[in-house]
């Protein structure tokens, strides 16, 4: 979304997933907002007898910094001098 926008709680958006490869990849991903909460959505095509509908998953969505790996910290070098005898 571009920086200007800012979503109103109780208002999503989703779009046209131009990243699937395979139909386990959702047909449409976005986001919602509630209680000042932001959730991804993502939005499977179904049909059945009755006719088609959206399938839907919601989750929680996560800061993606936080969901790096941390990285390594070189691990401290054993001195003799550290040992009291």
């Amino acid at each position: 979304m571009s920086e200007g926008f800012i979503q109103k709680d109780g208002q999503g958006i989703l779009f046209t997933n131009k990243f699937k490869k395979t139909e386990a990849h959702p047909d449409f991903v976005g986001n919602v907002t509630l209680d000042g909460t932001q959730y991804e959505i993502a939005a499977w095509k179904k049909s059945c007898d009755k006719g088609s509908f959206l399938s839907l998953r919601v989750a929680v969505k996560e800061d993606r910094e936080s969901t790096k790996p941390a990285a390594k910290k070189p691990a401290a070098k054993k001195q003799d001098d550290d040992f009291n005898f």
